[in-house]
């Protein structure tokens, strides 16, 4: 069972986006809650260092130590996804190694507020029961509402009206290439600049187009190339001359690798 989500931009061009599936999902979990387990860990290291500090009457510094491992915990446990959907365009560490990202259900990037109540709703999906002791249900929820939703989507989803997305088709445990440019796509990059007054949004549309040049035809890869182009260079104001239409779709490759390297997507 697949989902795909489509996006109409002001071009009247529609990309589409593969779901992702429960595979790479887990694996991107596990790695994310290794991560958060190391970081719990570092601070229950300062927390017990406060303590020590405390017993040998350096109390200034030994509660110091303790206030930031609690507050440092508090933030992995219940903040970690969220800092990093923001800071990376709705993917943490888990997400970024198995190339999957989080948007909205209609194809913008993740909110502040959808990222905290997704994240928030994971209590749910993994299937903590808080009596004593707790219960834990080993991501029953999630699995349940995964496999009966045509877009892989788990309750926190569905509450925040997010999906998790593939950006290529990859196999859940693969990670992701080095990509380079062509040497007809190379010969632009001096002319870049501006790359600021590109959305979120356009950079994922001009991904999408990059990602799927190579499956189309000559003619569709020019149309496509200087529809989508013609607009960002003007914004960006380079100022170039092309000859002849394939050269927007080759600019737009140049684009495409000088965002991802000056956002750290690469």
């Amino acid at each position: 069972m697949s989902g795909t989500v489509r996006i109409l931009t002001p071009e009247n061009v529609v990309v589409s986006y593969q779901s992702a599936g429960f595979a790479p999902r887990l694996v991107a979990f596990l790695i994310d809650s290794l991560i958060q387990i190391a970081l719990i860990i570092a601070a229950g290291y300062l927390i017990q260092l406060g303590l020590k500090y405390n017993a040998h009457t350096v109390i200034g510094l030994g509660s110091l130590l303790g206030a930031v491992g609690l507050v440092l915990i508090f933030i992995v446990t219940f903040f970690y996804a969220t800092i990093f959907e923001m800071l990376w365009a709705g993917c943490t560490p888990g997400k970024k190694m198995t190339r999957l990202r989080v948007i909205m259900e209609d194809g913008r990037p993740i909110h502040f507020t959808a990222s905290v109540v997704r994240n928030f709703m994971r209590i749910i999906d993994v299937g903590i029961i808080p009596v004593s002791p707790p219960i834990v249900l080993f991501c029953v929820p999630a699995f349940f509402s995964m496999a009966v939703s045509p877009r892989f989507q788990r309750l926190g989803d569905y509450a925040a009206g997010t999906l998790v997305v593939s950006e290529e088709p990859n196999t859940p445990f693969s990670l992701p290439g080095k990509r380079t440019l062509q040497p007809q796509q190379e010969q632009y990059l001096q002319f870049i600049r501006n790359l600021d007054r590109i959305t979120q949004d356009e950079y994922r549309l001009i991904q999408r187009f990059v990602e799927r040049r190579p499956d189309m035809e000559l003619k569709v890869q020019a149309a496509l190339g200087e529809a989508l182009a013609r607009p960002l260079l003007e914004r960006m104001e380079i100022d170039i001359v092309l000859y002849y239409q394939m050269q927007f779709a080759d600019i737009l490759g140049a684009i495409e690798m000088q965002y991802a390297q000056q956002h750290g997507i690469l």
